[in-house]
């Protein structure tokens, strides 16, 4: 039990814990309120299948919250491929440290790091819903 402080009210607040060995199901209704939340993932659904998931998801829950950090903009691209700059700084910052060997290897010579992470942006930006769509 918390003790959380908002403008003048003061609510006592339930911190929540998580289980794994009893995982979440969507097939009923919880007894409290619950909160859906998709951070950086509903892009990945087909746009198709979004209207559909949500409505069979919505009766499970009081509240879907959707975050995408990214948009299909010149703006979100431009920091998707500013993105790469720090993996390509990780052996200069790191230089003195142990295994800078690997670091050189797989961010300078082989830059696969640098280049999975410029990947997944772009596809992850390509594949964001504009406000009319």
């Amino acid at each position: 039990m918390a003790i959380m402080s908002v403008g003048r009210k003061v609510k006592k607040v339930t911190l929540f814990t998580f289980s794994l060995r009893n995982p979440a199901s969507f097939l009923r209704q919880a007894n409290e309120k619950s909160l859906l939340v998709f951070s950086a993932t509903f892009h990945h659904v087909r746009l198709n299948l979004r209207v559909a998931l949500l409505r069979s998801i919505l009766p499970t829950c009081d509240i879907i919250f959707i975050a995408e950090p990214l948009q299909r903009t010149l703006t979100s691209l431009a920091i998707v491929f500013l993105s790469v700059i720090p993996a390509l700084l990780v052996p200069i910052v790191r230089w003195r440290k142990p295994g800078v060997l690997p670091r050189v290897f797989w961010c300078w010579i082989i830059p696969l790091a640098p280049l999975f992470f410029l990947w997944d942006g772009l596809i992850s930006a390509l594949r964001q819903c504009t406000r009319v769509e």
